[in-house]
């Protein structure tokens, strides 16, 4: 069902204490009479009773890619399947848009009118791919999906690998929100179709550990957690109010001004005088080498006089899968050195910089 987290599978049989935030003491972890369950997608047609002792699954209802909202069809009859095989169900939504809250906003709105599994069941965020390059935008963008999930009247859980939250997330922020929120995939190879604390990835925080992949996503409840909607009281408090996005990290700041033209300048010089390369000149301004005195340009961070006439916009696109810095050129019709210039964070290395789905890149009108 999680094809990417299946391609990256490390065992686990390492020193507690590395990677990070949450690990907790070298003891391993004991733990009895935790209900075991199951996750599936489109992959599988039906729930069924893996380990003979499975209480509760997870049915996938869609997920969005880029701003892209899909249905995964097999939804509504798994869920009415698994209930009346006496499985607490629960479901969950793929959410691969990086920092995108206004794409989270239109994909929450959309799936979670959908849901139908009983309110204060949960709702878990898949989130496994198309993080951006910024942790903290990254996380803002999953606190808001968490959010809308918990004024739906669900329960918001995270699931992803240790090393994907630790890679993308700043995982803290969303467990001070959030408390024992988290569904972690973490495989040991034993064998087994029951887990082994022994080997359990010890972090804060994790509520449901998904321990194997084989015959099928293998989970279990560490703390009670698939009552939520049947028998336990959640204290969901829903509110009519919309939730605002969460504050995201300050763009580049930047100065966007004009420049006239004198008698005698030439884009070489006066790309010198405002630090603008010709080709950004050329692109913001669409002009060649033909240009006139008196004639208005349009430059970044320009700051040996203070003019503030005809400043321009900051816009954003973010990097979709299959972009290159080509194909960013015609969608956004700068060349690709303005495009480099613009965002020098992302192509630090120049044209020869590699891009991920989800960065902002910016460029101006």
């Amino acid at each position: 069902m999680k094809q990417a987290l299946k391609n990256s599978i490390l065992p686990l049989a390492i020193t507690l204490g590395m990677f990070g935030i949450g690990l907790a003491t070298s003891q391993p972890v004991h733990a009895a009479h935790m209900d075991l369950g199951t996750d599936v997608s489109k992959y599988q047609s039906s729930v069924t009773n893996v380990t003979g002792k499975d209480k509760f699954s997870f049915a996938q209802i869609g997920g969005t890619i880029n701003g892209w909202i899909y249905d995964q069809a097999p939804y509504s009859y798994q869920v009415n399947q698994g209930r009346n095989d006496d499985f607490r169900m629960h479901s969950y939504i793929w959410l691969q848009d990086g920092a995108n809250q206004a794409q989270t906003k239109a994909a929450m709105d959309y799936f979670l009118s959908k849901i139908q599994t009983p309110y204060g069941s949960i709702v878990a965020i898949d989130w496994e791919e198309g993080a951006s390059a910024d942790k903290e935008a990254n996380t803002a963008n999953v606190i808001y999906a968490m959010q809308l999930i918990k004024q739906a009247d669900f329960t918001p859980v995270l699931y992803s690998s240790r090393n994907y939250l630790n890679q993308t997330l700043n995982v803290n922020e969303i467990t001070k929100q959030f408390p024992n929120s988290l569904w972690l995939a973490e495989y040991w190879y034993s064998g087994d179709i029951e887990p082994d604390f022994n080997h359990f990835p010890t972090y804060d925080n994790v509520a449901m550990w998904q321990y194997n992949y084989t015959p099928r996503d293998l989970d279990v409840d560490l703390t009670g957690i698939t009552d939520n909607g049947y028998t336990k009281n959640t204290n969901v408090n829903p509110s009519d109010q919309p939730i605002a996005p969460q504050p995201q990290p300050s763009k580049p700041a930047w100065n966007l001004q004009t420049y006239t033209v004198q008698s005698g300048d030439t884009l070489n010089g006066i790309s010198n005088k405002v630090g603008d390369s010709v080709a950004t000149l050329e692109a913001n301004n669409q002009v060649s080498n033909l240009i006139y005195p008196g004639q208005k340009l349009l430059v970044n961070n320009f700051n040996h006089y203070n003019l503030n006439e005809n400043k321009l916009t900051q816009r954003v696109r973010y990097v979709q899968p299959g972009d290159s810095l080509t194909r960013l050129s015609y969608l956004i019709g700068d060349s690709w050195q303005t495009i480099v210039a613009n965002n020098p964070d992302v192509f630090a290395n120049g044209y020869y910089s590699t891009i991920y789905a989800g960065q902002p890149i910016y460029f101006y009108r």
